[in-house]
């Protein structure tokens, strides 16, 4: 539903929020990697237990697809002054690595362990570009207009 509605224009132009699909994603994979060993604590049918386990899987495989997607646009069409949206690139960045290293543990799907934990310097990285980024900004506007 979200994908009809979804301007593909903004691989090319966004300022950093078309990255907040794949944060949505990242956060329903998260939720199955936690949900997955709940259920089995629970008593949940193994069957329930399994598709939680799959799907979680499956989620973070599209979020993967769909992070590649996103920074090739960034490559391809470098946005690289200042923008307060930029934020909203960092949070689906630490929540896909967060999702990642949660499914590997909860789907024994070891694979996706050292993805997380390259996706989350990444992540870090891009967090202190953008507090560097955020300081510049402040500073230059708290300083007074020279006449």
């Amino acid at each position: 539903m979200v994908l009809i509605r979804f301007s593909f224009d903004q691989f090319r132009v966004g300022a950093g929020d078309q990255w907040v699909f794949a944060g949505g994603l990242a956060i329903s994979a998260l939720a199955a990697g936690k949900l997955a060993p709940a259920a089995v604590a629970a008593g949940w049918p193994e069957g329930l237990h399994d598709a939680i386990r799959v799907a979680g899987v499956v989620i973070v495989c599209i979020v993967l697809i769909d992070y590649v997607v996103l920074v090739v646009s960034e490559i391809r069409w470098p946005r690289l002054q200042y923008d307060v949206r930029r934020w909203s690139t960092a949070f689906p960045m630490g929540m896909t690595s967060a999702a990642s290293l949660t499914v590997a543990v909860a789907s024994d799907a070891d694979w996706l362990r050292p993805i997380g934990e390259i996706l989350v310097w990444l992540a870090v990285v891009v967090c202190l570009i953008l507090l560097v980024g955020s300081g510049r900004h402040l500073t230059a506007e708290a300083r007074p207009a020279s006449t």
